[in-house]
């Protein structure tokens, strides 16, 4: 059965990622990653963009570089590195 892209769409947009918490970063990745599982997310790079839309600007800040010179390749372990 062929997936409808405009559905995957929909529902990559609906992914819900809870809020980054500096006091427990490694927990926070751990429920972004069964977020991403349980919608299907594998891209490197969507799971980048879907973090960095959902952090709070003062974590933003502390990866500015980041998010700011856009990594080649490994975009999101390298956030999630600096982040944790």
């Amino acid at each position: 059965m062929a997936v409808n892209p405009e559905t995957l769409a929909e529902g990559r947009v609906a992914v819900r990622v809870p809020p980054f918490s500096p006091e427990s970063p490694q927990l926070s990745f751990a429920q972004f990653e069964g977020h991403f599982n349980l919608t299907g997310i594998h891209d490197d790079t969507l799971k980048y963009w879907l973090v960095v839309a959902n952090l709070d600007s003062r974590y933003a800040r502390e990866v500015e570089d980041i998010i700011t010179n856009l990594p080649v390749s490994d975009k999101y372990v390298k956030l999630r590195e600096e982040l944790v």
